[in-house]
């Protein structure tokens, strides 16, 4: 893991500092706040063996992501991919969709959590108050389907991963 620690005494700092909300907090790297941030341990697991990011492209097919260009903020731009009719559907777990512009969508907000700390990984002795990131939250106004408010949140991560 980068951009975290490990160490529950230091963890302990932000709960007590506050920092943080509480020890579930989704910036953590604890089990509680991986969930939080959307992600079962199952589904995290599966994501990373998936990654060669087979895609559903709603409504229309399935695709390989082949390159994706961002800009740089770190947002894509830009997905290219190779059609793949042979694709399945149902077990391709990333799901893209666009929207219309209609007057049916809904106002909602987009939390981005980024890391707690500003380096990848500390040096035993390197006091981590030296390193804290003072932005590791934001909410960005957003659209979205109206369908939307039928499910969970959804939160992006570090980077601009999605998660549901």
């Amino acid at each position: 893991m980068v951009y975290t620690l490990l160490s529950k005494h230091k963890l302990m700092w932000f709960v007590k500092n506050g920092k943080v909300d509480e020890w579930d907090d989704p910036r953590f790297p604890t089990v509680q706040g991986i969930v939080r941030r959307g992600l079962q341990i199952e589904e995290l697991i599966q994501f990373i063996l998936e990654q060669e990011e087979e895609v559903t492209l709603m409504d229309w097919g399935n695709d390989i992501v082949n390159e994706i260009s961002k800009d740089d903020d770190g947002r894509i731009k830009h997905l290219k991919g190779v059609l793949n009719l042979k694709g399945s559907v149902k077990r391709t777990k990333l799901k893209l969709t666009w929207l219309p512009h209609t007057n049916e969508l809904v106002p909602l907000s987009l939390v981005e959590f980024d890391y707690l700390i500003k380096k990848k990984k500390l040096d035993e002795d390197e006091d981590f108050v030296d390193v804290l990131n003072p932005c590791t939250k934001k909410e960005i106004a957003a659209f979205g389907d109206s369908n939307i408010s039928v499910g969970g949140p959804t939160v992006i991560g570090p980077n601009g991963n999605w998660a549901e």
